[in-house]
């Protein structure tokens, strides 16, 4: 019986695929070791997983820290207009600064002069104003109400030997940290300082006021002194608050009154009282003899916790003034 042939490519199995001996002992080792490398490849493949996460976490920990350290520097380059400087320069020369009494902080009357670097003739009739805002919580005030200087005598000066524009204001902030003013001539920004205010959270002081017995700042604001109490539920607080001159005063009765306060170390505000200021009541001798209108608006408040507590008087949506106290 005849066997069953073979294919073609049976027999070609049996050729060497290289062409003569001397070719096997050339190219031998480098099939080797093209081979040991491929079994390495397969071993690594097998490799621990805790490997890769390891990899994986330093990639995104790596990632992390140069997002936020280009964070910080465009942060830094965009908050450049807060950093703290005084005064303020235009073409190279000063045209705005500001100069505050003593050790200022907040929470108290300091005194603030604040100086344009022109000449009063070239000024003489146009409305000036300083702006403020923190930083912080974004609280803005008018620091100068709009004044038109129509007076040497009251806005004209010499400063090293230099003719101003000057003009005063109270400087009693409500907060600290880091404040902007800006100064305003015909709405015309002439320049801007930075001032980095202490935080004073120093209870205001007692004065009297006829036979009241009043916490607050003398001549602004204040209220009856009897002690406040977390505990209560509600406080009666009579209000007092008075304008530069009666006129003034006067211009305060039957505006929008509100009345919110922030606890020390906190920056939550808590709404404490909405309504009017009332009306004027007759003026009230005092000691000294002197008379002056005031605006009374009786309250009941309820403050949720003891402590120190800034409590602040917004009129028709500007901040009036402030009173420190302590609460039982």
């Amino acid at each position: 019986m005849n066997k069953p042939s073979k294919p073609t490519w049976y027999e070609q199995l049996k050729e060497t695929p290289w062409d003569s001996a001397a070719m096997i002992h050339k190219q031998m080792p480098q099939v080797m070791l093209q081979a040991s490398r491929k079994v390495t490849r397969s071993k690594q493949k097998l490799a621990p997983v805790w490997i890769s996460v390891f990899m994986i976490f330093a990639i995104l920990i790596y990632g992390v820290t140069q997002f936020d350290e280009i964070s910080s520097r465009l942060g830094t380059n965009a908050d450049s207009s807060w950093k703290v400087h005084n005064p303020d320069y235009k073409d190279g020369k000063i045209i705005f600064a500001g100069s505050v009494g003593g050790d200022f902080t907040s929470g108290q009357a300091n005194g603030g002069r604040w100086n344009l670097y022109i000449p009063f003739d070239q000024v003489k009739g146009k409305k000036l104003r300083v702006d403020g805002i923190n930083k912080e919580t974004g609280l803005e005030i008018i620091e100068v109400p709009e004044t038109i200087l129509d007076s040497v005598q009251k806005y004209g000066y010499k400063y090293n030997n230099v003719d101003i524009t000057r003009i005063s204001s109270r400087f009693d902030l409500p907060v600290g940290g880091l404040w902007k003013f800006t100064m305003y001539l015909d709405n015309k920004k002439m320049g801007d300082v930075v001032f980095d205010v202490p935080e004073g959270w120093k209870t205001s002081e007692t004065f009297k006021f006829g036979t009241y017995s009043l916490v607050g700042v003398e001549g602004q604001i204040g209220f009856l002194n009897t002690g406040l109490r977390a505990t209560l539920p509600k406080n009666k607080i009579m209000w007092f608050f008075w304008g530069k001159t009666d006129d003034e005063t006067q211009q305060l009765s039957g505006k929008k009154l509100l009345i919110s306060a922030i606890q020390k170390g906190s920056t939550e505000s808590f709404p404490l009282f909405t309504g009017t200021t009332g009306y004027t009541y007759p003026t009230v001798t005092l000691p000294t003899l002197e008379k002056f209108k005031v605006v009374k608006v009786p309250t009941a408040m309820s403050l949720p916790y003891p402590g120190i507590w800034r409590m602040d008087a917004t009129i028709d949506g500007k901040l009036f003034g402030s009173v420190y106290v302590k609460v039982e």
